[in-house]
């Protein structure tokens, strides 16, 4: 994805509050990273041992 889309994907929360919008963007970063990683790790380690 181009990082103008990331870009508006992260600031698509209509939010009023300057400091909760600030904050929605962390937050929709920290999910996705919690999101994606454990499935990442489990596949790099089943692969791994398979070998």
């Amino acid at each position: 994805m181009r990082r103008k889309a990331w870009m508006s994907w992260l600031e698509a929360p209509a939010i009023a509050d300057p400091v909760d919008r600030r904050n929605a963007r962390i937050l929709h970063v920290a999910l996705l990273v919690l999101g994606t990683m454990p499935p990442l790790l489990w596949l790099y380690r089943t692969s791994h041992r398979a070998s």
